[in-house]
């Protein structure tokens, strides 16, 4: 049985999920506090100014122009403090071979996040 822990991690990763899918901004960075990295595509982001630019630029990349076709997740594994998923997915620019996060999270807030992917442009995959 998963203690409470894993539970709560477990929980707000899956909220994240759904609400960057809902492309619900504020909800979304109530998840995130002033102390939260996130290290990725090719920078790291601290606090909740740069995250929420960050979180916003995603959100536009995956919902602009004809929006998302496909998002999946394919693992997800959670222990104690940390979580982890992989996922697929394409939108109307490329499709994303591999994605993956591997959170850290605490008092109900995501207080680190690593995150990559591998993804073509459209047309090429």
């Amino acid at each position: 049985m998963e203690n409470s822990i894993t539970a709560e991690t477990r929980q707000i990763i899956q909220q994240h999920l759904s609400l960057f899918l809902k492309q619900d901004l504020e909800a979304l960075m109530k998840l995130y506090s002033e102390e939260t990295v996130i290290v990725g595509y090719g920078k790291t982001y601290h606090g909740l100014k740069e995250i929420r630019t960050l979180m916003n630029e995603c959100l536009k990349e995956w919902f602009g122009g004809d929006g998302v076709y496909s998002f999946d997740v394919t693992f997800e594994a959670f222990n104690g403090h940390h979580g982890y998923i992989e996922i697929k997915g394409s939108n109307h620019v490329h499709t994303i071979v591999f994605g993956n996060s591997d959170y850290y999270v605490a008092n109900g807030k995501i207080l680190y996040e690593a995150a990559g992917r591998y993804a073509v442009p459209k047309g090429q995959d």
